[in-house]
């Protein structure tokens, strides 16, 4: 569907994924009445695969907030991930909650909903060595989430804004400080070339830092820190291409997160050439692994570019996950 949109059967194909995305749903409201040891992993699997299908519709957000309730209701996360086959269903839902956060305007965070603490520690500790997070290395996802929570207080005036800036200096020391050969080289199934990706995350986390707290007021409009995002822009172009060129398609799943963030980036004249690299990489990977996720990204950051404005805030008005697998095009139905 998403490879060939413009293929005759493709509108026969939507009418039919949501005939049977009505039947998943109908079989989970008959699962919620049943009283099973399984229960709960199913419920939560149940509600992330359609989460993944949602990733553009305004559902996808009671998905999440459904998933929130079913965890809650068994006593937190570190009390469900010990029930038989939740290890992988939790750590996706907290890669989705995270990850959809970055690209959801300040009024609309999940981050606050959530126990910080206990996320925290199911990513350190279940994480293992980044895959079940697109190759995101576990402690770089914890500053992601960090990020979303200091985004979160500012826009709810949760703290001073003395006591916000001093956390996200530490932060930006603690992102400075991470070693990228350190951290591959404890972890033995990665080889030199998952170095490229690692450093790209961490150079990617610290461009998100700067310019979505930049756009929350919690650091200043300066000339220091534009020309430290200048850097790190240009570096993250850099490394997307090594990845490119180590991984080339096999990589792509670990990508659409830098190139989001180095779209945001990527206004001005002086930029026509990464704002090019970044269109034609997320048209590939889009058609590559036959998800929409990579070009509904592209869309958006086009409207972002053509606006003429700037800021974190300027390019996501309304909350969508970019990084769900196995999103389509839901555009023309009316059910959806």
């Amino acid at each position: 569907m998403c490879r060939s949109p413009n293929h005759l059967e493709f509108k026969a194909l939507q009418v039919t994924l949501f005939e049977y995305r009505g039947l998943a749903i109908r079989s989970l409201k008959d699962e919620i009445k049943e009283d099973s040891e399984y229960k709960q992993t199913l419920l939560l699997t149940g509600i992330l695969c359609l989460l993944h299908v949602d990733g553009f519709l305004s559902t996808f957000r009671l998905h999440l907030e459904g998933a929130r309730r079913i965890i809650m209701g068994c006593n937190g996360v570190r009390s469900i991930i010990s029930l038989p086959g939740m290890i992988p269903v939790i750590l996706d839902y907290i890669f989705l909650v995270t990850m959809g956060d970055t690209s959801s305007p300040t009024s609309g965070l999940l981050v606050g909903t959530l126990p910080i603490e206990d996320i925290e520690f199911i990513i350190l500790e279940y994480g293992e060595s980044g895959f079940a997070f697109r190759m995101c290395p576990p402690p770089l996802l914890v500053e992601v989430l960090k990020i979303n929570q200091l985004r979160n207080k500012a826009s709810r005036e949760l703290a001073e804004w003395k006591d916000l800036r001093c956390e996200t200096l530490e932060l930006l020391c603690r992102l400075n400080r991470f070693s990228a050969k350190e951290w591959v080289m404890a972890n033995d199934a990665l080889d030199e070339g998952f170095e490229h990706v690692v450093n790209m995350f961490q150079a990617t986390v610290s461009l998100y830092c700067i310019s979505s707290l930049q756009d929350c007021r919690i650091l200043p409009e300066s000339f220091s820190l534009s020309s430290i995002c200048l850097t790190l822009r240009d570096l993250v172009y850099e490394l997307v291409r090594k990845v490119l060129a180590c991984f080339g398609v096999a990589g792509s799943g670990c990508l659409v997160w830098p190139l989001m963030v180095l779209g945001v980036q990527a206004v001005g004249e002086g930029c026509r050439e990464i704002r090019r690299f970044v269109c034609e990489s997320l048209t590939n990977q889009g058609l590559n692994s036959g998800t929409y996720a990579p070009l509904a990204l592209r869309e958006v950051l086009e409207a972002f570019w053509a606006s003429g404005k700037t800021g974190w805030g300027s390019c996501f008005d309304k909350p969508a996950i970019f990084t769900a697998l196995i999103t389509v095009n839901c555009g023309g139905i009316p059910c959806a």
